[in-house]
């Protein structure tokens, strides 16, 4: 990293460089060349690689601050204008890169081929579509993966909304519940695993007094 980025005055502080974190009620110290994105998936890293080490079943839920405003630079692009569509560009690319640390950690840890991997969005991209019921705001990626169980490179135009994602880990991991009708979403393992095609006829999302 060619210097540090952003330079910090007093006591100000960001969700990327020079962040404030807290685990497990103690504060971590950061430095202004701390990088928190880098930080924060080193703890969901550590946590799969001990849980493997003990052959434990796990569940992570890694709630990742990119792309989320504001757009700054990245360690691999330090330099970018602020809040910039440059900026966008360099934190998505960051984004696509410690996902591909933490599959690797599944990887080496050799249980890619049996772990559930979700990747999705909570709303659509801040200016483009996000607080909103168009087509922009509810319509965000949606990617599950699990080798040993999901074939690779399929699509599906099943609608899907995020209630589902509850009742599909429920069903990868054969936890049954006394009612289903105490569920709100509907598992996608048919769909995943091809053995239909067909889901649901609609989903819904709502904003406020919105709904669609």
């Amino acid at each position: 990293m060619g210097g540090v980025y952003p330079p910090v005055t007093g006591t100000n502080t960001s969700r990327y460089w020079h962040p404030g974190i807290m685990v497990n009620g103690k504060h971590i110290e950061t430095k202004p060349t701390d990088y928190g994105p880098d930080m924060y998936s080193g703890f969901i890293m550590d946590f799969m690689k001990k849980n493997a080490a003990a052959k434990k079943p796990f569940f992570a839920y890694y709630s990742m601050t990119l792309i989320h405003t504001p757009w700054v630079g990245t360690p691999d692009n330090p330099n970018v204008k602020d809040n910039s569509l440059e900026a966008l560009k360099a934190n998505v690319e960051y984004t696509d890169k410690i996902i591909g640390r933490l599959i690797k950690t599944l990887e080496d840890a050799g249980i890619r081929e049996n772990t559930l991997v979700i990747f999705l969005a909570d709303n659509g991209t801040e200016n483009w579509g996000k607080q909103t019921v168009t087509e922009w705001g509810p319509r965000v990626p949606f990617m599950v993966s699990c080798p040993g169980i999901i074939q690779s490179n399929r699509v599906s135009d099943a609608p899907v909304d995020l209630p589902d994602v509850l009742a599909t880990m429920l069903d990868f991991t054969n936890v049954r519940v006394k009612n289903q009708k105490d569920l709100d979403g509907k598992s996608l393992m048919p769909v995943l695993t091809g053995k239909t095609t067909n889901h649901k006829p609609v989903a819904m999302t709502h904003y406020g007094n919105y709904r669609v």
